[in-house]
């Protein structure tokens, strides 16, 4: 393998909401053969963080919405590309939201985007287990299709700082599946895109990704995302790796 590169400063960006972004979800992604890989770029929303299902529909309960009514003014593709590519910022977005429907509903624009911006999610420590053992030998850039907030998520989450990068649309201007968001992201790895490997659980995201020069996988679980891992030499095999999702690098050396 490679010397692994002194990773780029890591980009400022934040994170979309359920579904909020990127193209439709029933593309075909063609199976391909896996080949070896030097760096992992890996999705956020629907891999690693995924939003409590009725996280926007709760706000619509509880403020006595109609349904779809605050996702459908959040989710305008205007406003949404927007946020997405960095033009309105995340404070912005949520206000903006809050506008849109007060406009149309009586209701405190401040409690719509109040509550658009308290949105919960859940982080899948699987897959996290396998972006731990993957950084012992190779570099890990987070990549998501984000608004300016991705840092402070990530930080709260207590995640922020399990990637060599993290790269956010919002802070390059580019969204996926625009080749710029991709080649972004290889460069902030150090590291050439037909060396990376890129995992999103949208279609139409790793069909970008292999347009872009990746090899690009879709993300259907942590299982298969492992086997993926190790079938691109990203990832030890599983005798190597412990329960808390290092490498036991005396074994390796011993190997």
């Amino acid at each position: 393998r490679p010397e692994r590169p002194a990773p780029a400063e890591p980009a400022t960006a934040d994170i979309a909401h359920p579904r909020a972004s990127g193209p439709p979800s029933d593309v075909s992604v063609p199976d391909v053969a896996l080949r070896p890989a030097d760096a992992l770029v890996i999705d956020l929303d629907g891999v690693i963080r995924h939003w409590h299902p009725d996280a926007v529909s709760r706000i619509e309960k509880g403020l006595g919405l109609p349904a779809g009514t605050v996702g459908a003014a959040a989710f305008a593709p205007e406003r949404l590309e927007a946020a997405m590519r960095g033009g309105l910022a995340f404070d912005d977005w949520c206000a903006a939201i809050g506008e849109a429907v007060a406009a149309e509903h009586p209701v405190a624009a401040e409690a719509v985007a109040k509550g658009f911006a308290a949105t919960s999610w859940d982080i899948d420590g699987e897959v996290l287990r396998l972006v731990d053992a993957v950084r012992v030998e190779a570099p890990v850039a987070l990549m998501s299709n984000a608004s300016t907030r991705l840092v402070d998520d990530l930080r709260s989450s207590g995640i922020a700082d399990r990637f060599d990068a993290v790269v956010g649309s919002a802070a390059i201007g580019a969204i996926k599946p625009e080749p710029a968001a991709y080649l972004a992201a290889a460069r902030h790895i150090g590291t050439p895109p037909e060396r990376c490997l890129f995992v999103d659980d949208r279609p139409g995201n790793v069909i970008g990704a292999r347009e872009a020069g990746m090899q690009g996988h879709l993300f259907t679980g942590a299982a298969d995302l492992e086997a993926v891992l190790q079938a691109t030499g990203l990832l030890p095999g599983d005798d190597d790796i412990d329960d808390t999702g290092l490498v036991d690098t005396d074994e390796l050396d011993d190997s």
